[in-house]
């Protein structure tokens, strides 16, 4: 019995709905070409998701958006720079609208744009327009944007619109006012989920490369899909909530050049793709599946019961120092040459590494306890939160931290946790280094208030926090009990690993970390794996992998340690030895397969001689790190500061062939403050002290009490050090920095 309908073509990309494979609607679907694992299919007339026409809204609905204002635009002239705005400001990191097509019809009175459309831009664009006409007397945007959010918010509750793709592009615009983590019905966290939900349900998540849309429809839709990924990784990031599209679900292809094209058929478009801003984006949506790399296997539920955080944090090192790689140069950040966009780009990926290694920092002030964790986690944080500052006063210099997102303010925060921890460093010269730079976040916080309510929260959650040592102790204790937690781990891991060395050896032993089996176990990528896209290294399964030579612990203790502050230079070339976990690694690169990455696999040298320096570039002047025996702990390490050794002109760090070549910080590259200390990288100790007791007084004893947070959301910050309550609309932007 033949199906009694087929699947009518799909022309309309507003009005498309989507039955996945489990639908059972899907038995009923003939597809000539014998295909029908997706369904896409065109909604009919008859059947309409919500009302477009005014014409169709009752007396009592009308009456509403009346009220709300939601038929109302400010005078032409303020329409026009607030798009002007959003489109230079806004639009490059969520290119979810076709230009070309908007303008065409914001011209044109006879077909205008979508009113929940034009809403929701007017009000992404009042977020970077200078116009005093949207300012409030201290000089904020916020009650501008609330107008138009509601306006907004009031066409969208009545059903107004019905174009699909044009209620996910105004959903996600929707999340452009955000004031705060505590409303999950005004942030972008709510506004970004619900826009995934009606893409989704369009089929968004799929490919649309051989149905008959237009090729502009096809590439728009594609970066609407990638536009949600990116805020659903970022969101997460700065809520601390979990993820919401899982890419094993989607086939989209990855974004190319040409997907920012908007030329039709008949014309060309008038706004051709500003190649900067595309570069941006593609690296960008790169960095957020990192991004979710780092949430899943260190933050997760989930991973709190693996005993695999260390190998998941090399290859979240490696992942990231292969973005920094690969980062093109026309959005590499350098200071001599700054640019706002690569600013932007780079301090995101500096925030990722903060939020990568805060999850493997050992308790301040822990100089007379062994850990066990061989990697410089600590020292890899205040290093990014110094880069993080860095970007920060050069967005500053040249006036442009009014037009950053507000993830922004995520990034601040995470250096300031960072200056603050860094603060109690018995060497005076970082004292006064970190205390310049926790005045110049502190600066740059205050400014961002005033276009993202949420900045005043954090702005007055430090101001109680700095130099209140009873809140800066109860920061430290959580943070050292984390460390604990995580040390333990790490023990439960070595006492397995060293049961294993003695049984008997079976060619595949030392592979298999934590499978609970001893069967042979096949190299496994550390992202995840396609059934559908071949794997982009073969391994063969005769193929034998012999564990690395395990070094004695004692074997390089007569060495030099560059690390340690015994020399004031990168060594001349890289170590021929692999950085040594303390646990057994495959002697061949895993398949680093991330659905956004367009690069080669990591070569072999890189996975052999990898370094921490590596994920920052050459004239970050990031000491050399050294190969460290399996044994060698963090008690070796710095415990008070992240400071600097200037570079020489040796090999060090990694090469970027697109980047070019780095200027030192005589050129104005580094952070200011990132002078050579021989001695800061060792850790003062006073073996008078009780034990667990740094001299700086950060206790690390145990004791009970809340987790440090890990978000932006400012409640639980508030809550954790106890502070009463703050009004954010009566935080007084004008307190003192010094």
């Amino acid at each position: 019995m033949k199906p009694k309908f087929t699947r009518a073509p799909i022309t309309e990309a507003g009005r498309v709905a989507y039955l996945g494979e489990s639908s059972n609607l899907t038995l009923l679907v003939h597809d000539r070409q014998g295909s029908a694992d997706v369904v896409h299919y065109p909604l009919p007339e008859n059947v309409r998701g919500s009302r477009a026409r005014l014409t169709e809204l009752d007396n009592v609905e009308i009456d509403i958006l009346h009220q709300r204002g939601a038929f109302l635009l400010p005078p032409r002239s303020l329409c026009d720079e607030l798009i002007d705005a959003y489109f230079k400001w806004v639009h490059p990191i969520v290119p979810v609208i076709n230009r070309t097509r908007f303008m065409r019809q914001y011209r044109d009175p006879k077909n205008p744009p979508s009113l929940l459309l034009l809403q929701s831009v007017l009000l992404a664009g009042t977020r970077a327009c200078n116009n005093p006409q949207l300012m409030d007397a201290n000089g904020s945007t916020t009650p501008a944007a609330l107008t138009f959010y509601k306006r907004a918010k009031a066409l969208y509750d009545a059903n107004y619109e019905d174009d699909r793709v044009t209620i996910v592009q105004s959903l996600l615009l929707m999340g452009w006012y955000w004031e705060g983590p505590e409303d999950v019905t005004k942030n972008v966290f709510y506004w970004s989920r619900v826009a995934t939900i009606v893409a989704q349900g369009s089929g968004m998540h799929r490919s649309v490369e051989q149905s008959q849309l237009s090729r502009a429809d096809k590439r728009l839709w594609k970066r609407i899909w990638w536009s949600l990924f990116t805020r659903d990784r970022s969101v997460a990031v700065a809520l601390g909530r979990p993820v919401h599209i899982n890419l094993d679900d989607a086939d989209v292809e990855m974004l190319t050049e040409d997907d920012f094209i908007e030329d039709e058929v008949d014309r060309a478009s008038e706004y051709p793709p500003d190649p900067i801003h595309v570069q941006f984006f593609l690296e960008y949506v790169k960095l957020c599946e990192i991004m979710g790399l780092v949430l899943s296997q260190q933050y997760s539920v989930a991973s709190k019961g693996r005993q695999r955080n260390a190998i998941d944090l090399t290859h979240s090192d490696m992942a990231l120092a292969d973005w920094l790689q690969n980062c093109p140069k026309i959005v590499y950040w350098e200071m001599p040459r700054h640019h706002f966009w690569s600013a932007l780009l780079h301090s995101n990926y500096y925030t990722t590494l903060c939020l990568l290694h805060r999850a493997h920092m050992p308790p301040g002030g822990s100089s007379r306890l062994p850990d066990p964790s061989p990697y410089p986690s600590r020292n890899i944080a205040f290093q990014a939160a110094a880069m993080i500052t860095s970007i920060v006063e050069n967005l500053a210099a040249h006036d442009q931290l009014r037009y950053c997102p507000a993830f922004v303010v995520y990034s601040l925060f995470s250096a300031l946790i960072m200056h603050v921890y860094q603060m109690k460093s018995p060497v005076p010269s970082i004292q006064q280094v970190t205390q310049d730079r926790l005045r110049s976040c502190m600066s740059a916080m205050k400014e961002i208030s005033r276009v993202w309510l949420v900045g005043k929260m954090v702005y007055a959650l430090f101001e109680s926090i700095m130099g209140n040592k009873v809140l800066e102790e109860r920061l430290q204790r959580a943070e050292g009990k984390r460390h604990r937690n995580l040390r333990q781990s790490l023990s439960h891991l070595e006492q397995q690993q060293n049961r294993q060395a003695e049984a008997p050896k079976r060619k595949y032993d030392d592979m298999a970390i934590d499978f609970g089996t001893t069967t042979p176990q096949p190299q496994e990528s550390y992202e995840r794996s396609r059934p559908q896209t071949p794997s982009a290294v073969k391994v063969e399964s005769g193929s034998t992998m012999q564990p690395p030579p395990v070094t004695s612990p004692n074997a390089r203790q007569s060495a030099a340690d560059t690390f340690m502050g015994g020399t004031n230079s990168r060594p001349q070339t890289r170590p021929a030895t692999p950085f040594n976990p303390s646990f057994s690694v495959p002697p061949t690169p895993p398949d680093l397969y991330l659905v956004t990455r367009n690069s080669p696999n990591l070569s072999q040298s890189l996975w052999e001689n990898f370094q921490p320096d590596q994920l920052f570039p050459d004239s970050a002047a990031m000491p050399a790190f050294p190969n460290l025996s399996p044994t060698q702990t963090h008690s070796n390490l710095d415990h008070n500061a992240m400071g600097s050794v200037p570079p020489n002109n040796g090999q060090g760090g990694m090469h970027n062939p697109q980047a070019g070549q780095y200027q030192q910080r005589g050129n104005g590259m580094m952070p200011q403050g990132f002078q050579g200390h021989s001695n800061m990288w060792q850790p003062s100790m006073d073996p008078n002290l009780p034990e667990g007791q740094s001299p700086d007084s950060w206790s690390t004893a145990s004791g009970p009490g809340q987790a440090v947070p890990t978000t932006l959301n400012v409640e639980d910050w508030f809550q954790f050090f106890g502070i009463n309550g703050t009004d954010p609309n009566h935080i007084n932007l004008d307190m003192p920095l010094g």
